[in-house]
C-alpha cells in the first residue's frame, strides 16, 4: 500500500497496520481500497513516517465508527510516544477525545487554545438544557435557538433544573456543558467583540 524500497519497512509499520485494520489488505492496490481505507491509508503513511511532528487534516472524515476510533487510538499512541500530531477537525467531541491542547480558529483567526479542560473552566456556565418546544422563553445566561428547540446555558444543575420546569417544554434534557458549547461561546464572543470593537 506505500511505494517503498525491497527489503524497507518503517519501524512499527506492521503494528500500525493492524491497529488500524489495514493488515488483510496491506498487498492489494490504492485502487481498490473503499474511501474509508484510503483515509486510514494516509494516516497509516503518515504515523509511519515517525516524524516528530505530524499533520492529519480530518482524518477521521467520513469513517464508520469503528475505524474512527482506531484512528484514535493510532494518534493518542504516537502522541503518548512524545510526538506531536497537529490534528484538525470540525467535530468537537473528537477534538475533546484527542486534544492534549486546543486551537479554536473562526474566520481565520485563532479566537481561544488551551487544554479541553481549562478551556471548559473559563465558561460562564456549566449546564446546559435543551428544551423541545418550549412554551415560554426560558431565563437563562445565555441561549442558542435551533428551529423550535432552544438550548439554554445556566451556572448550576439547579438553576437548569428550574429553567426546565420554567420553560413548560415538551421535552427537556438537563446536560454538563460539552466541548461544541465551549467552541460555540468562544467563537460567539469573537463575534461579539468584533462587532463591538
Amino acid at each position: 500500500m506505500v511505494p517503498r524500497s525491497p527489503g524497507l519497512e518503517p519501524p512499527g509499520g506492521s503494528e500500525l497496520l493492524e491497529q488500524l485494520g489495514l493488515w488483510e489488505i496491506r498487498s492489494r492496490s490504492g485502487w481498490g481500497l473503499s474511501g474509508g481505507q484510503k483515509r486510514k491509508t494516509v494516516t497509516a503513511m503518515a504515523l509511519a513516517t515517525e516524524a516528530e511532528v505530524v499533520f492529519l487534516d480530518e482524518p477521521t472524515t467520513g469513517l464508520d465508527v469503528e475505524s474512527r476510533y482506531s484512528v484514535w487510538d493510532a494518534v493518542r499512541s504516537a502522541a503518548a510516544e512524545g510526538r506531536c500530531i497537529v490534528f484538525t477537525t470540525h467535530d468537537m467531541r473528537e477534538a475533546e477525545m484527542l486534544a492534549d491542547h486546543a486551537v479554536f480558529i473562526s474566520r481565520g483567526r485563532v479566537v481561544a487554545e488551551g487544554s479541553p479542560e481549562r478551556l471548559r473552566e473559563a465558561l460562564p456556565y456549566r449546564y446546559r438544557v435543551v428544551l423541545r418546544r418550549p412554551r415560554r422563553s426560558p431565563v437563562a445566561a445565555k441561549t442558542i435557538r435551533l428551529g423550535d428547540t432552544v438550548i439554554a446555558y445556566t451556572r448550576s444543575r439547579s438553576e437548569a433544573h428550574a429553567v426546565a420546569e420554567d420553560a413548560e417544554a415538551e421535552s427537556a434534557t438537563v446536560e454538563p456543558v460539552g466541548f461544541e458549547d465551549v467552541y460555540l461561546y468562544y467563537v460567539h464572543e469573537a463575534q461579539r467583540e468584533e462587532v463591538e470593537g
